[in-house]
């Protein structure tokens, strides 16, 4: 609550019309000081009230009383005052400690910059801290890294290929959970090659990867067991012959095609051949004479693409060897 510092009063024949005091008043606004307005009847209309009362009480009005009972029903207002209080505002609330959500005080930010600037000056001795105490190493491959003899790309280095190898496949590989620092450390000749805060990159984003590839490969082979359940492959085929790929009869083929001398005896009458197990007989001879030449063609085929295989393999090992000497 306010302090009163003046009143007033203003007998009128309305209560509205006290509201001119506000304009004379118009300035205390600005100073925070409000004015309240309060009617209140006078003495003379609570007698006539209570003169109104007792006529109704006794079912009458004496002669005295019906002038003034008629004369305040002709003005309901008449009678009536209105009471003014200037009142000050308020004291303001103490200041209290702003929350963290809060604005904070000018003076509080003040020294903002400066502490960021601390943060960052501690971060950058921290991470040249690291990189200084792996840079004490005096091995071989440190030393030709700082000396810039060593330039390898993450991408296609033998260390990536390593961590790879070692960890797809086997989740429980102790590179899993190994540290970044002693992971560094236990090959030197392959990862000391890089600085060990990129090493430390790249050695999380290939973990990442390899996470990735695994789920999908996992989620993978689960939606195939759901859709090869759901969707079951019979024995035979809509013309009457089993699946070439799971039955006895393409094991018997790879087999006897392996052998040159059967080759050499049947190639031209598949048919004979056909005659000689079971599981031949279960194809159609047309069918059976498909699936023979086939497994003739694939032998031939599997040795020239070894024979290509192994040209372009010669290839790629002299290209690197070519590059380690040019470096």
């Amino acid at each position: 609550m306010g302090r009163v510092v003046g009143s007033g009063r203003d007998t009128t024949s309305s209560p509205h019309t006290a509201t001119r005091h506000w304009h004379s008043t118009n300035g205390l606004k600005e100073q925070g000081i409000t004015v309240n307005y309060e009617r209140q009847p006078t003495a003379g209309a609570m007698r006539r009230r209570a003169s109104r009362l007792e006529m109704r009480r006794q079912g009458g009005a004496p002669s005295s009383l019906l002038g003034a009972s008629t004369a305040a029903a002709a003005s309901s207002h008449a009678g009536t005052r209105t009471n003014i209080r200037i009142v000050a505002a308020p004291p303001p609330p103490p200041l209290v400690p702003p929350f963290r959500h809060q604005q904070q005080p000018a003076s509080l930010h003040s020294n903002k910059g400066g502490r960021l600037e601390g943060r960052a000056e501690g971060l950058e001795r921290a991470r040249t801290s690291v990189d200084e105490k792996k840079n004490d190493c005096a091995c071989l491959t440190c030393v030709k890294r700082l000396a810039g003899e060593v330039d390898i790309k993450w991408a296609d280095s033998q260390a990536k290929s390593h961590i790879r190898q070692c960890l797809e496949g086997d989740k429980t590989h102790p590179f899993w959970t190994m540290k970044p620092g002693e992971l560094y450390d236990t090959n030197k000749p392959f990862f000391h090659q890089y600085k060990y805060t990129n090493f430390q990159t790249n050695l999380n984003a290939l973990k990442k990867s390899i996470r990735t590839n695994t789920e999908q490969v996992e989620f993978d082979e689960q939606a195939f067991k759901v859709e090869s359940n759901t969707f079951t492959r019979g024995t035979h085929t809509s013309q009457g012959n089993p699946y070439y790929d799971t039955s006895d009869a393409r094991v018997s083929l790879v087999k006897d095609v392996a052998d040159s001398g059967v080759v050499d005896m049947y190639r031209n009458t598949p048919r004979l051949l056909r005659a000689t197990k079971p599981e031949y007989q279960c194809f159609k001879p047309d069918v059976f004479t498909k699936h023979f030449n086939r497994e003739i063609r694939r032998k031939k085929e599997a040795a020239g693409w070894q024979h290509r295989r192994n040209l372009q393999g010669s290839k790629n090992h002299l290209q690197r060897l070519n590059d380690e000497l040019e470096k």
